[in-house]
């Protein structure tokens, strides 16, 4: 294309929700957290015939002393009920504690991975630009990709995604994770399909609206 033709080519801007992702705390972060403590608050002993033995002791005594503060508590007149409840709980204790080591650090290793924020999708909004020379993906007014079209060296590709047109402008290296891809469903235009993609090959893709993307699509195809 020449540049008297590049300057002729109309500026496109289109509004769009650019897939991302974000850092999100899980809802029951807190719960987890506490059971980590409680977990680290258990007594634990060494797999070996000494540490066994000594975890049976350790058994014994939390049943023991439940069952007398329990008998403590029964004839208490003054949080009677406190010392029962406490009494359960050791006794109850003996069925999980003292923890062999191994186990404890497994436990603790796999509480604190739920309690890791995790990646999840979001979509907020932007905006896909082409000017003539370049494709861009802004948002909040900044630039967060661009391709160039006007050198010969970028590639096409017009992939299905389910119901979804998914044009792909992709940089000379070819990586379909560094490329801009823009969806669309409803696009009424034939298409000889490139194939088809999933949504883990398109990274950050956005959608417009079909009318949008068939403009797109036919403004590109002299650039191609």
């Amino acid at each position: 294309m020449t540049d008297s033709a590049k300057d002729k080519t109309p500026s496109l801007e289109f509004d769009a929700d650019i897939r991302g992702t974000q850092q999100k705390r899980p809802w029951n972060a807190v719960l987890w957290k506490a059971v980590g403590e409680f977990v680290a608050f258990l007594p634990s002993y060494r797999d070996t015939r000494e540490g066994r033995k000594k975890a049976k002791q350790m058994r014994v005594i939390f049943v023991v002393l439940g069952i007398g503060l329990m008998a403590v508590g029964g004839t208490a007149t003054e949080w009677g009920a406190f010392w029962i409840l406490f009494g359960i709980f050791l006794a109850c204790l003996a069925f999980v504690a003292p923890v062999e080591d191994l186990k404890k650090r497994t436990w603790r290793g796999n509480i604190k991975k739920k309690q890791k924020p995790r990646r999840v999708s979001v979509r907020q909004k932007g905006r896909v630009v082409y000017d003539g020379r370049r494709v861009e993906m802004r948002q909040d007014g900044e630039k967060v990709r661009r391709v160039r079209v006007d050198r010969g060296k970028h590639e096409l590709e017009a992939r299905q995604n389910g119901e979804a047109a998914c044009l792909g402008v992709l940089p000379p290296s070819g990586k379909r994770a560094d490329g801009i891809w823009v969806c669309a469903t409803g696009v009424s235009e034939a298409i000889d399909w490139d194939g088809s993609i999933k949504d883990d090959e398109m990274d950050r893709p956005a959608t417009i609206e079909a009318a949008d993307w068939e403009r797109l699509w036919e403004a590109l195809q002299g650039q191609s």
